[in-house]
């Protein structure tokens, strides 16, 4: 079941590598925590599946605008999941489930419960690695928005891993090939809070 969903979704974005990534990555944390965190088969099978398609509403908005803004992600995702989930036989109450995780997984604010909490953080825990965001920042967004006992050791591991890569010369960072390239939020060094906002206008 999740295999058929992971092929549909890589179907959906085509050649576009870096979104099947960033979902698989996405997918993988939120399937880890969810097991740490004891939650049900069926309900580890559905968090699972609200990761692998939690961005597919980007491509229908850059598609219909040129360009994509967390609300538009959540509003145009959910249809295009469903009829992802619905080719595959998921379950009508599955499909709801995923659909409701999918429109508000930029909106912290949403829930509490703890499928939607591991979809959150996964996604925080990608961004964070994919955006370069500052310690500072990362460390002040994981205390307001992490609320499992699992994702926050990983996010002390994010810091570790972080601290470990970043060169001592301010500003600068290393490029995935080794060269030394200026770290894309440099400004966000004065921003606590660059990690969240970046992350909801992803």
């Amino acid at each position: 079941m999740i295999g058929n969903v992971t092929l549909g979704m890589i179907e959906f974005f085509g050649n576009d590598r870096r979104r099947i990534a960033h979902a698989l990555k996405v997918y993988a944390y939120a399937v880890t925590i969810a097991e740490l965190e004891g939650l049900s088969p069926e309900k580890r099978d559905m968090t699972a599946m609200a990761a692998l398609l939690h961005d597919v509403g980007v491509r229908i908005a850059e598609e219909k605008y040129g360009s994509c803004t967390f609300r538009q992600q959540e509003e145009m995702g959910p249809a295009a999941a469903a009829e992802i989930l619905s080719a595959r036989n998921i379950a009508p109450a599955f499909i709801d489930r995923i659909k409701f995780l999918i429109a508000h997984h930029h909106s912290p604010q949403a829930g509490e419960d703890i499928d939607f909490r591991i979809l959150l953080e996964a996604d925080f825990l990608v961004n964070f690695e994919e955006e370069d965001i500052p310690l500072t920042s990362v460390e002040l967004t994981a205390q307001k928005h992490f609320r499992t006992k699992s994702g926050l050791p990983y996010c002390g591991l994010c810091f570790l891993l972080h601290s470990l890569q970043q060169p001592h010369l301010p500003g600068y960072n290393k490029g995935r090939k080794g060269r030394r390239t200026h770290i894309r939020h440099r400004h966000s060094e004065k921003d606590p809070l660059y990690a969240e906002k970046h992350w909801q206008n992803d």
